[in-house]
Parts: C-alpha cells; sequence; structure tokens
C-alpha cells in the first residue's frame, strides 16, 4: 500500500524545493489566531471566519475551532522561530520580530475596521 512506502527521508526530502508563505497566507494565519483567540476568550470554542471561493468569488463562512488556532500558531511560531522568508511583493523577506510587530498590527487594525479578511488584495 501507499502508507508502507511513505519513510521518515521521504516526508523531509519533497524534490520540491522549499515552500514560502506568501504575505496574504502570513496575514491570514494572524487573523485565524487572533480571531479565534478572541472568541474563545469571550467563551465560545469557535469562531466564523469568512472566506471567499477562488472559483467564482462566493463569500462563505467557516467555522474554525482550535485545530485552527494551533495550525496558525505553529506556522507562525515555524516562520519568526526559524527566520524564514515569506513573499512580500514578489520578493523573499526574512522574517524578523519587527516585521511580525508590523503585519500583526496591521492584522488588527482590519479587523478594527471590519474588513473582510480575504478579501484584501
Amino acid at each position: 500500500t501507499m502508507i508502507n512506502r511513505i519513510t521518515h527521508e521521504r516526508m523531509l526530502v519533497t524534490g520540491l524545493g522549499p515552500v514560502f508563505a506568501t504575505e496574504t497566507e502570513f496575514e491570514r494565519n494572524i487573523a485565524d489566531a487572533l480571531q479565534y483567540l478572541a472568541s474563545y476568550m469571550n467563551g465560545n470554542g469557535c469562531v466564523n471566519l469568512t472566506a471567499v471561493c477562488k472559483d467564482d468569488g462566493t463569500k462563505v463562512r467557516l467555522l474554525e475551532d482550535a485545530a485552527t488556532l494551533e495550525r496558525s500558531r505553529r506556522e507562525l511560531w515555524s516562520i519568526v522561530h526559524y527566520n524564514k522568508p515569506i513573499i512580500i511583493e514578489g520578493r523573499k523577506v526574512v522574517m524578523t520580530e519587527e516585521i511580525f510587530v508590523k503585519y500583526l498590527n496591521i492584522v488588527l487594525q482590519k479587523i478594527r475596521e471590519g474588513i473582510e479578511f480575504n478579501d484584501i488584495k
């Protein structure tokens, strides 16, 4: 079976080269984590997040829970902890604490303004 052919080494070496988060994906992880955390602190174990279907642009609401927070937290931690580059305006920019705080503030402002995250261009 396919599962028997997957080894630790094969999981680490894909042959595809490194994959870098885009600015939009980075912002989305921050927004998802913040919105879930705020919902949790208000006594709710899930949060509605807006998403846009790529095919036709239809807006849908996603019901996210702690798994989303954990995925977002893990990806953000990995990028910041290992100073991984993200793609900003077509360029690879190495993550620093300064850049993270800058994007944290940008996302907080967009949330305060009620901007639906996936509608941000």
